[in-house]
Order: C-alpha cells, then structure tokens, then sequence
C-alpha cells in the first residue's frame, strides 16, 4: 500500500504557473504591435480625398499631405500654418462628398461667412504614390463682364 500526503490533489503533485498565460500575453503584444504598424503604414497612407478635406479644414493636414506641385510652386516657402488660417474663425466650412476620377479627385467645401453669402470650392486631390495629396482648389472666377 502506498501512502498519499493529504495536501496533495490526486493525480501527482499541483504544477505551479506554467507557460500558458505567458505565451498567451507575448501573442497578445505581438498582435497589438503589427495591428499598429499596419494602422501606421497601410491604412494612414490610404486616406480619402474626403477624409484629408476634413483634415484641411481643421487644419490637422501637414505639409506631407500636399501634392508635388503644390510644393514646387511653394518653393519651399509655404507656410502650412498660412493654409490653416486662410479661412478665418468665423466660417463654418463643411465638407461635400468626394468625386473620384481615376487618380485625381475633388470635394466640394461650402462655408458662409458669419453675415456673409454661402460659397462653394472645390478641394483637389491627385494620387501620388498610391496615397492622395491635396493639390490645391478649383475656383470658379466670376465673369468681368
């Protein structure tokens, strides 16, 4: 007959810890990071025309989101902070949908000035290394007739 100790359960002595939790937090990290490098590189490089509009518009956009030309002309003395306040405190700026054409694109912005007329202008956007760029706007001159 063989003795058993009370304290131990039956089937052999209680293993302590294991290596179970901890594989399953170094695969948890490991997701989390790949997830954010795949956010980072992939999905913020793939912003929408509308999406960057409204950048612009609260003038989150950065001078890394403007087209080639629209730096060229600059010259490098484009001041991103000159954009952002262009418009001015007092207008509200909302943002139409998007029409895309191949690699080039537009959304319309609509402000009206605190007391002011409803003015439309379109936003253009061109795709530049497979990521859209604002290119500038499209403005409709009044006729001098």
């Amino acid at each position: 007959m063989t003795y058993q100790d009370p304290n131990q359960q039956p089937g052999g002595p209680a293993k302590k810890g294991g290596k179970g939790p901890l594989l399953a937090i170094v695969i948890v990290v490991v997701l989390l990071v790949v997830g954010a490098l795949l956010y980072f590189f992939v999905f913020k490089n793939s912003a929408s025309p509308k999406s960057l509009a409204e950048d612009l518009v609260s003038g989150d956009i950065t001078e890394d989101d403007f087209c080639g030309d629209l730096k060229d002309q600059s010259e490098g003395d484009f001041d991103v902070d000159d954009l952002k306040e262009g418009a001015g405190d007092d207008v509200e700026i909302t943002v139409g949908e998007e029409k895309i054409d191949g690699d080039n694109a537009t959304v319309t912005l609509t402000g009206k000035p605190e007391g002011g007329e409803e003015t439309s202008v379109d936003a253009k956007f061109v795709k530049e290394d497979d990521a859209w760029k604002f290119c500038g706007f499209d403005f409709d001159m009044p006729s001098m007739e």
